[in-house]
């Protein structure tokens, strides 16, 4: 398809009045770019526009930028692979600043850095409509991920953030942490692949153990925050009461750090999901398995396939299955499963342990009130 036919596509998309608009592979001038601006600006049905693997230079972003500058319904931009740049990205962050009312903007694969960082934390200090925000995999450093976190704390509206595969590395994640505490209204943060180690985990730990705000942390992929910055992201959860969701998958992790889960959970009422890369072994899924007799929130486990493989990884799935389902079991006969169930399932497991409590409760019950059972 040639360029004049994907721009012509274009047009004819958005004229169809669909709400959501995918343009792929075109290659737009300023001038075909301010058309399709406009066109999205007049029709009122156009919720979502997504650009993927479109060519397009500052000049035709700023012409794009400048007629959604003026748009009242679209909702939703993305910006996938389009070689948007730091001037692109400037002349889109300066669309926010004057009064676009996007709800939720994705800039993947652009190649932003810190300048385009820069703009888009400026744009963030005056915006009211943005609650999501993915910027995955932008070249963004250390010096542009605490330019957004600093401007994260003047903006209470912003509630989902991702800055995935971008290495912002310690210095970012000490700079998302002072947001954290200082009362930004984050309820996701996603630092997942941005090169942190323990000293960005544990800042970020410290900060848990005051904000009220965040519900969802994502950690994960291209980390190291090893033992020490798991521990304390462990320990902050003895404080944290507001955190439902807990995403490491660190592979520098060991049974050390699973352990110190453990115990913090079976106390903790609000985590419902944690992942993590292992169990590291028998020790950690037995730890995993005195952890959910007492815990009741914990509904998701996610780790490596192995450690829910034997038979001691069917009693988790089933205790996790339980906290899911909200099921009434008596935790004392977790330990009295015969081997036959164990082997049998999750399913199996819990069937047995509802069908051995409700005949103890019946024979308490006789117990109680007839004297002579």
């Amino acid at each position: 398809m040639t360029g004049v036919d994907a721009f012509h596509e274009a047009i004819q998309q958005i004229r169809s009045a669909e709400p959501r608009i995918h343009i792929r592979g075109a290659s737009l001038s300023a001038d075909q770019a301010r058309q399709i601006g406009s066109e999205v600006r007049r029709n009122a049905t156009v919720e979502e526009l997504i650009l993927e693997n479109v060519r397009l230079d500052a000049a035709a972003a700023a012409a794009l930028a400048s007629e959604l500058s003026r748009d009242r319904t679209l909702n939703q931009l993305v910006l996938r692979g389009i070689a948007l740049g730091a001037d692109g990205m400037i002349a889109i962050a300066g669309a926010l600043r004057d009064g676009v009312r996007i709800g939720r903007l994705v800039v993947q694969q652009n190649g932003i850095g810190r300048e385009g960082a820069n703009a888009i934390a400026a744009a963030l200090r005056s915006n009211v409509s943005l609650t999501e925000l993915a910027l995955y995999g932008n070249r963004i450093d250390a010096e542009g991920g605490e330019a957004i976190a600093a401007a994260i704390t003047h903006n209470t509206n912003l509630e989902w953030l991702s800055l995935y595969g971008n290495p912002v590395g310690d210095r970012g994640a000490n700079a998302f942490a002072v947001a954290l505490a200082g009362g930004s209204r984050l309820r996701t943060l996603s630092l997942s692949g941005t090169a942190m180690t323990g000293e960005g985990a544990v800042a970020l730990a410290n900060a848990l153990r005051t904000n009220t705000a965040l519900t969802n942390l994502d950690l994960s992929g291209g980390n190291e925050i090893g033992d020490n910055g798991a521990q304390e992201l462990a320990r902050a959860l003895t404080e944290n009461r507001t955190l439902t969701r807990l995403d490491l998958n660190d592979p520098t992790m060991t049974l050390s750090a699973v352990t110190t889960f453990a115990l913090v959970l079976r106390d903790n009422r609000s985590l419902a999901h944690l992942r993590l890369r292992s169990l590291c072994g028998s020790l950690g899924r037995q730890a995993m398995v005195e952890t959910l007799r007492r815990n009741s929130t914990l509904t998701e486990l996610e780790v490596a396939e192995d450690d829910l493989s034997d038979e001691r990884g069917n009693l988790l799935r089933a205790l996790l299955q339980i906290n899911r389902e909200g099921l009434d079991v008596d935790d004392a006969f977790v330990f009295d499963l015969p081997d036959r169930v164990l082997r049998l399932g999750p399913s199996a497991i819990v069937e047995w342990l509802q069908r051995r409590t409700e005949t103890s409760r019946t024979k308490s019950w006789w117990k109680r009130w007839v004297p002579w059972w």
